[in-house]
């Protein structure tokens, strides 16, 4: 539903039937930076809250050199997912850093594996630069993911 209305504050999201006003698309239950006034209660809003997960990703990976060619791919035997970097687009205080092998730390208790998984679960829109290369690499890696992608590149 859209409203307008200039002379009240732009302080509900577009799916409450409270007061105030909002065009649809400008505000998200999620954005700490424009709340819904009534998204404690109103069911839309909380259900809402959870449901957009906007997520900026890159991946970081060892490469092998071979007749003067690198090899970038996970496909390479010497080659390992080195860390992968998160960022939420919609809560942009929720980011992570995901050592997975890495020369001063590796993760043999799986903690950053689940995280990640569970960060990709919930993903609705992946955001990546050259989506092919770090889609290839948390796929052969065992995460998966078969959601919306969005690649800059």
């Amino acid at each position: 539903m859209m409203y307008y209305n200039p002379e009240k504050p732009k302080t509900n999201c577009f799916t409450c039937e409270g007061s105030g006003i909002v065009y649809e698309g400008e505000h998200f239950p999620s954005d700490p930076n424009n709340p819904c006034v009534h998204a404690e209660t109103c069911p839309d809003c909380m259900g809402l809250r959870y449901r957009r997960m906007r997520i900026v990703l890159d991946v970081e990976n060892t490469t092998t050199k071979r007749n003067n060619k690198t090899h970038m791919d996970p496909f390479e035997v010497n080659n390992f997912l080195v860390q992968v970097g998160t960022k939420n687009v919609d809560v942009p205080s929720e980011r992570h850093l995901l050592t997975f092998d890495h020369v001063e730390y590796t993760d043999r208790s799986g903690d950053n594996s689940r995280l990640l998984q569970t960060i990709l679960d919930k993903t609705t829109l992946l955001i990546m630069h050259n989506a092919q290369h770090d889609l290839m690499w948390l796929w052969a890696s065992g995460f998966k993911y078969d959601g919306d992608i969005y690649d800059t590149m």
